[in-house]
């Protein structure tokens, strides 16, 4: 038990040195006081339009759930994307697990269908993501790295997102030409086949073209709240400011949380909005204070909607980390046998 918790504690050890490395560089050029005075730059009623904005956001996000896999009801499909952001609140790159598990669990849809409804939707929110950095780039300042980072995002997961909806549209075709199919090998027929035709069954929920607009809509509503969660905290920081600065910002924190990260992204995220705000001359201060009230706001809504979530699904927080140790296990134990 000792021995793998340890090796956990390994797997994630990059990520919280890269997010320990960010608030280190942060704290060495921040005055506290300015640090203070910026958080006295946002009142109560502030607080309440951000956290309205951010459950607006979380329940679009419920919508893509729900347009993804059937029998998911929008109440099911909110609860279950607010227990993926808590665990990883609490565990890091653990959330996607908890929904295929919760959603195998609580729907018909197995964890092929689950997984391939969270690759479509990473892969819309990356397009995205460039999308709205490219768009805003030549609007700022010449960094030629950035841009050929973001433009690599697109192209990859465009041609991943276009193989896989290529493959999932010709599912069935495939699921019949692998089921009348016999291999001499017998671990490919009793271990590698039936997983191949339960994946490719799974890809079924995405091959229908109203499914996957409905999805894609709902994603974009979500990132709409997203942005105009954050403009309206530059704009309490930085009167004024162009709703663009939150397209680019955006962009920015979503390329950087990419990046491993201890839980909740804690330092990242707070890093990559005062590298984005500073390119506009905020003081990193003021974008600081700012960008921490932000994921507080953030955190603190979906634990506490994740953990309404575990309460009326009946799921124990014990039973489900134990869950992910044990599928993180069985990942290190199949790497190591490569």
């Amino acid at each position: 038990m000792k021995s793998r918790s340890f090796n956990n504690f390994l797997r994630f050890l990059p990520g919280i040195l890269i997010s320990i490395l960010a608030i280190f560089f942060l704290s060495r050029f921040i005055q506290y006081e300015d640090l203070v005075r910026s958080f006295q730059l946002f009142s109560a009623l502030d607080i309440l339009i951000l956290t309205a904005i951010m459950v607006c956001s979380l329940i679009a996000r419920g919508f893509v759930w729900k347009s993804l896999l059937e029998g998911m009801s929008l109440r099911d499909g909110f609860l279950i994307i607010n227990e993926g952001y808590l665990f990883n609140n609490l565990i890091p790159r653990s959330g996607e697990i908890v929904r295929i598990f919760i959603t195998s669990n609580l729907t018909k849809n197995d964890a092929f269908q689950a997984a391939t409804a969270i690759f479509f939707e990473r892969a819309g929110d990356l397009l995205i993501a460039a999308g709205m950095f490219l768009s805003t780039l030549s609007l700022v300042l010449e960094m030629q790295w950035l841009q050929a980072t973001a433009i690599w995002i697109i192209a990859i997961f465009s041609l991943m997102l276009m193989g896989v909806l290529a493959v999932a549209f010709l599912s069935p075709r495939i699921n019949e030409f692998l089921i009348g199919r016999s291999f001499k090998n017998k671990k490919l027929e009793l271990t590698v086949k039936p997983i191949l035709i339960r994946a490719i069954g799974g890809l079924t929920q995405i091959s229908q073209p109203r499914k996957l607009l409905s999805a894609f809509f709902w994603i974009f509503i979500t990132w709409v709240f997203w942005v105009l969660y954050l403009f309206y905290g530059i704009t309490q920081i930085s009167p004024g400011a162009p709703f663009w600065w939150a397209l680019f910002t955006e962009g920015v924190v979503a390329l950087g949380i990419a990046l491993p990260s201890a839980p909740a992204n804690l330092g990242v995220y707070e890093g990559t909005i005062v590298f984005a705000l500073s390119v506009f001359g905020i003081s990193s201060e003021i974008a600081l204070g700012g960008a921490i009230l932000l994921h507080i706001i953030q955190i603190a809504i979906t634990m506490v909607f994740g953990l309404v979530g575990l309460f009326i699904h009946d799921f124990k927080l014990t039973l489900i980390i134990e869950k992910i140790q044990t599928r993180m296990t069985k990942k290190k134990v199949t790497n190591e046998g490569k």
